[in-house]
């Protein structure tokens, strides 16, 4: 979604289910398709989803 003309970030959220488990939604401003290529193929999964350290 565009606003004002300029592009929204990326949003990250997190929520405490209990004591062992969390949710994490993102919301990602990129096509679907490029979104579930990147959630699909190992090397990308790993250079969007793991820290960087």
């Amino acid at each position: 979604m565009v606003a004002n003309g300029a592009r929204e970030k990326n949003l990250t959220e997190m929520q405490r289910m209990s004591d062992r488990e969390m949710m994490v939604t993102r919301t990602i401003n990129a096509p679907a398709r490029i979104v579930f290529e990147a959630w699909t193929n190992p090397e990308h999964f790993k250079r969007w989803w793991t820290p960087k350290s």
